[in-house]
């Protein structure tokens, strides 16, 4: 029997908990208008009940979805959900009948194999498109099995015909955006393959053959670029950390052989490198910057993007670099509970090093970035499963010969019922599939589970000969005529009745002309040549920047307040330094906390925030921040905001205080500004705009000058929203006093 263990207590469970949360539905049902879900057969039985317990809740409900294209199993997708609840209402169910991408003779076909893939299931649709000038069909034939490298021959003979295309002026297609005729280029051209595996084949070859090619590959946080970038992350944050110091030393970065490094560390202890040195530079500030500024400095430092460019793989190493950098963005916005609680603690480097290498390992995201965001001569290569929802005009479908074998272990759910949807979860269980060593003990199991890995097969293969709007080519792998094995090409050969024959594929009494070409069944015609070079400069990157002096009068398309500097002109007029004055609220907000000043600061800024607007919250302030105080500490920032907050109602009278105000709009020379001020007092003259600071200072007066410009910015926006600006001020919080700038 079949082992099978029953979660419907803990599913209905949680069931139980989204129906009490009544309060949860009527909010969203006062909300909503109308609820709209896509890709409907990609829904899991969680989604599904959530889904459902909004309908009921009276929203109306929209569901559109393909079970021809429910592809998504892997990720917990069932499509036996979206088939119960068309079968429970039929009445309500429009089947779709029109196909706007592909050419009449691409569906054509498609409408003719479509009984054999999903028997009386499949609705034929009929084609919008306009005909096209391409030949709308194409197979690459391989009549007799190559003796070793299968897929290297097979890639080797469609890289041929893909490059006689590409040189073929009469090869011509309408250009999305332009709508107007054009020659074909690499890329609108896509090979779509099961596995990544065979993609990465597929790629060297069609290089070699001097194609430029677009594929994401594994690999970016053990790239040669990035492994660097950590390594010399590590040593700034550490420069006691010998094996970051040896490893960089030892690189084409450092100066150093390994033996010589080696007996510096054994000798005396350290490791002499020039190297090294620029990075001990950066080190002595570490705790007051962030890890996005360090990260930047170090690849300054390093000068580690021109490196880069000169690598023969230098676009893809500047494009991992980019990624990186994006990924300590991410993580210096993300919630610092959230962090902790996934013992990711403080937001210094050695945290940012440890969450990514986490993020990496869990989320399976280990994928290069694309070189180039758009390459118009590059073909992309593509799984057939990433394939979905997307189209070129001309596609090869390669890897038809791809075995579809059932595995086990195998995990799945299974449902007691269908009847009624309300109690999904109440129905559903999780069935195990076990392995066993006896052979035939197994076949029990996998009966049942290979019809539904053929009948994904059958989805998935109709999701990739979908995707063309012009050229569809077919590798034709023939030799697997009677060898009894189920692959995709035997579901079109057998299943839907397709043959083929000089010149046109044959199914039941239709004929669909096509080009056809015998491929290779050898190796020793095929030539690999690797690192196949460009014949042009790259158009991107540092190696495409001419070295000159920047023209200071060029205006940046944008700015944030937070990162100008002082000197900065243009913004407003700043000749109004006479009226600086300087008020004292407090005696200062003594505190001192086991963190870093930057996150110190953080706290510090978030507690006038809180606080300002609700003063009944200081004794929650240790549970909404999950630092531990004292209560002098509690005292001492109570007694701050409040004396804070009176200064201001006493002195300006506001109508109104805004509190971490978003800002964005235009300086007088056309640039954008945003940014976020922390307070905005508005009174019956004017606005007022207060920045807290968490310096240690000695001269307020002083001290302000330095962040004028960023004030001054602030204000700038306002003006050009037509705001009458009466000044601009900062919340000396360590000190005490309040310095402000009026107009």
């Amino acid at each position: 029997e079949a082992g099978l263990v029953d979660y419907s207590d803990m599913i209905a469970l949680a069931g139980e908990m989204l129906r009490n949360r009544k309060e949860v539905l009527d909010t969203l049902v006062s909300r909503i208008d109308c609820l709209v879900v896509d890709e409907f057969q990609d829904t899991n039985p969680l989604q599904f009940s959530f889904l459902w317990q909004l309908k009921e809740a009276g929203i109306p409900t929209l569901t559109v979805g393909d079970l021809k294209q429910a592809i998504m199993g892997f990720q917990g997708a069932d499509p036996r959900l979206f088939s119960a609840l068309i079968d429970n209402n039929k009445d309500l169910c429009k089947p779709l009948e029109q196909n706007w991408r592909s050419q009449p003779r691409i569906m054509d076909f498609v409408n003719a194999i479509g009984p054999g893939l999903f028997s009386n299931n499949y609705v034929s649709l009929e084609p919008m498109a306009k005909t096209r000038k391409l030949s709308a069909l194409e197979v690459v034939a391989f009549p007799v099995k190559a003796k070793k490298g299968q897929h290297t021959v097979r890639a080797n003979s469609l890289a041929g015909r893909l490059k006689e295309l590409l040189t073929d002026d009469s090869q011509e297609i309408i250009d999305r955006r332009s709508k107007k005729t054009r020659a074909l280029r690499g890329g609108d051209i896509a090979v779509l393959c099961p596995t990544h595996f065979m993609l990465a084949e597929y790629a060297r070859i069609l290089r070699a053959h001097g194609l430029k090619v677009r594929l994401q590959e594994d690999g970016w946080y053990t790239s040669r670029a990035v492994q660097l970038a950590r390594q010399a992350l590590a040593y700034v944050s550490n420069p006691a950390d010998k094996h970051a110091a040896l490893y960089l030393s030892v690189t084409e970065l450092g100066s150093l052989d390994l033996q010589t490094a080696l007996d510096q560390l054994m000798t005396q202890g350290k490791i002499h490198d020039p190297l090294l040195v620029k990075l001990d530079s950066l080190s002595l500030g570490v705790a007051d910057r962030t890890v996005y500024a360090l990260l930047a400095d170090t690849l300054s430092t390093l000068n580690f993007y021109d490196l880069v460019s000169e690598w023969p793989n230098g676009e893809q190493a500047r494009a991992n670099l980019l990624r990186l950098q994006a990924e300590s963005g991410e993580f210096m916005d993300a919630n610092r509970e959230a962090l902790a609680s996934g013992g990711f603690h403080g937001s210094g480097i050695q945290s940012f090093l440890a969450w990514l290498n986490s993020k990496v390992e869990q989320s399976a995201n280990d994928k290069q970035p694309d070189p180039r965001v758009i390459d118009e001569d590059a073909v992309e290569l593509v799984t057939w499963h990433s394939s979905k929802g997307r189209e070129w005009p001309v596609v090869a479908v390669c890897g038809l010969d791809k075995p579809i074998k059932a595995k086990l272990p195998d995990m799945s759910l299974a449902y007691t019922s269908f009847e009624d949807l309300s109690k999904l979860l109440d129905y559903t269980q999780i069935n195990y599939s076990p392995e066993f060593a006896a052979k035939e003990t197994n076949e029990k199991f996998l009966s049942d589970l290979q019809q539904e890995a053929e009948l994904e097969s059958r989805r998935l293969l109709y999701v990739a000969i979908t995707r063309p709007r012009d050229k569809l080519i077919l590798e034709w792998p023939s030799y697997l005529a009677d060898k009894g094995s189920q692959t995709a090409w035997s579901i079109l050969n057998q299943q839907a009745d397709v043959s083929l024959t000089e010149n046109a594929l044959v199914i039941g009494d239709s004929s669909f002309p096509c080009v056809v070409t015998v491929g290779g069944s050898d190796l020793s015609d095929v030539v690999i040549e690797e690192n196949h070079e460009q014949d042009t400069a790259s158009s991107i990157g540092r190696s495409a920047i001419r070295k000159e002096r920047v023209n200071q009068d060029l205006t940046p398309d944008s700015v944030s307040p937070s990162t100008m500097a002082n000197g900065v002109t243009g913004l407003v007029n700043t000749d109004t330094t006479s009226n600086i004055q300087v008020h004292k609220y407090h005696s200062g907000l003594d505190i001192e906390l086991d963190m870093s000043p930057t996150a110190l600061g953080t706290f510090i800024h978030y507690c006038f925030e809180l606080l300002g607007a609700n003063p009944n919250l200081v004794n929650r302030i240790e549970d909404i921040t999950g630092i531990d105080l004292t209560e002098n500490d509690l005292s001492n920032i109570s007694e701050s905001v409040e004396s804070f907050e009176a200064l201001i109602k006493s002195e300006f009278t506001p109508k109104s205080l805004a509190r971490e105000q978003a800002l964005l709009g235009l300086d007088d020379k056309g640039s954008v500004v945003s940014g976020i001020a922390d307070l905005v007092v508005e009174t019956e003259e004017g606005f007022w705009i207060i920045d807290h600071k968490s310096d240690q200072i000695e001269d307020s007066k002083a001290s302000f000058m330095n962040y004028q410009i960023q004030l001054e910015s602030y204000a700038s926006i306002l003006r050009g929203m037509d705001k009458k600006v009466l000044g601009v001020a900062i919340n000396w919080i360590r000190k005490g006093e309040v310095v402000w700038l009026q107009y």
